[in-house]
């Protein structure tokens, strides 16, 4: 049996085993193997250094962390842009929602004034100066007291417009007021009437 390429290959560097040292001066055949291996090297010893006539590995890197950064600008842009968006979208619904609660306000508010007009020109028709009992005229007294220091009350209030929520609730409880002093000539003009 012939040795391997790799036995021949430890031969010819003087550091193969003894066997084999032995082997191939004795066989022809590995012999002229080894001989053509020793040539080879020889040949390849004597060709002259290459050296490139740049270095491209600077400008290879170069263009690799340029690209990088460009990279990351372009990432950085995309998530600002991303976030801009996102801020931009949420004013616009946030805008919208207090657009849509000042709109609900005003209605609100303009549904109350109509209210309590038509209120008044109700209580309006029961005043036709007819005799209260003491009862009945100490309440239409204490209503009307309230709705007076409502009407006060809302008189010091700024206009602007979209009214704030305490002139909301001072409209409510001037629309409550009136509707208990109409319920209150209402039911007495019921009575009255049986």
């Amino acid at each position: 049996m012939h040795l391997s390429l790799e036995e021949l290959l430890e031969v010819r560097a003087g550091s193969g085993p003894r066997d084999a040292v032995e082997h191939a001066a004795s066989c022809a055949r590995c012999a002229e193997e080894l001989a053509a291996l020793r040539k080879i090297h020889a040949a390849l010893t004597q060709l002259p250094a290459e050296a490139p006539r740049r270095d491209l590995f600077p400008a290879v890197l170069a263009q690799w962390e340029a690209e990088r950064s460009r990279r990351r600008w372009l990432h950085l842009a995309r998530a600002v842009a991303s976030l801009a968006a996102v801020v931009a979208v949420a004013a616009a619904v946030r805008g919208g929602i207090v657009a849509w609660r000042e709109a609900q306000t005003v209605r609100a508010a303009h549904a109350l004034l109509l209210r309590s007009e038509a209120l008044e020109r109700e209580l309006g028709s029961y005043r036709s100066g007819s005799v209260l009992s003491g009862r009945a005229a100490r309440t239409v007294m204490e209503i009307e007291d309230r709705l007076a220091l409502v009407d006060g009350q809302l008189a010091q209030l700024r206009p602007s417009r979209v009214p704030p929520r305490e002139a909301l609730r001072l409209w409510e409880q001037r629309v409550q007021l009136l509707d208990a002093l109409v319920e209150l000539h209402a039911t007495r003009c019921t009575y009255a009437g049986l």
